[in-house]
């Protein structure tokens, strides 16, 4: 299980915590803007609706399943070269340091899919 830090915690929390700051000043400011406003107050507007999109955007971003998912392309099992998955098969005799390195051909490729690939060829291989 990986460990982490106590600050390393906090971090991932940050900017949904200033979000919530933001939301909460936010409610005077956009109140003396729809009252009374004044030049300053329009520019503390501004500022203000610059920073928590800015907060948002990046507490939405740091959820870690968006962001591997927006970052990080996962190969299907169609798109993997017959080659490829010979030439893991031929480098080993071995079924699991052969989806080893079919894996670390293809990073991002489902450790079933892998398997199932390695499998397929080395059965065929052993049929008569």
């Amino acid at each position: 299980m990986k460990t982490t830090t106590w600050y390393q915690r906090i971090e991932r929390w940050e900017p949904l915590v200033l979000s919530i700051v933001l939301i909460a000043v936010g409610i005077s400011i956009v109140s003396r803007v729809a009252t009374d406003p004044s030049g300053w107050d329009w520019v503390f507007f501004c500022v203000w609706l610059v920073a928590i999109l800015s907060s948002g955007g990046a507490a939405i971003a740091r959820r870690r399943h968006l962001g591997r998912w927006l970052t990080k392309r996962v190969p299907t099992t169609g798109e993997i070269p017959a080659g490829d998955v010979q030439a893991a098969v031929e480098s080993t005799d071995n079924r699991i340091a052969a989806t080893k390195a079919l894996r670390e051909l293809h990073p991002g490729l489902d450790l079933v899919a892998a398997a199932d690939l390695v499998n397929d060829l080395m059965d065929s291989d052993q049929r008569p």
